[in-house]
């Protein structure tokens, strides 16, 4: 009897409906045989694609979902942090000629 991990992705596939789909399934090995036969090999595979998988989700995330907003906030959040720079700062406000 050995450990087995699933490995599953839920992925938003229109509003309101999601997917779930198997995505890797691994035995920890716990014997000397099934390390020999390669167990631990499997496992690092198998977990070095789920971080892949991972790593390729954030940089989708970060590259395609982020907005002026975003960049908007953390440069109003880094200004707010340092209190040394009020006289050099002001409110921006916008007007139409």
């Amino acid at each position: 009897m050995s450990l087995c991990c699933e490995v599953y992705m839920l992925s938003l596939i229109d509003k309101g409906l999601y997917l779930l789909q198997e995505f890797s399934s691994f035995n920890y090995p716990r014997t000397h045989i099934e390390v020999r036969n390669g167990g631990i090999i499997k496992l690092i595979n198998s977990l070095s694609m789920v971080k892949s998988v991972m790593d390729n989700t954030l940089d989708i995330r970060n590259n395609y979902f982020s907005s002026a907003n975003d960049s908007i906030i953390k440069i109003i959040k880094i200004i707010e942090k340092s209190n040394n720079n009020k006289d050099w700062v002001s409110d921006v406000t916008c007007s139409l000629f």
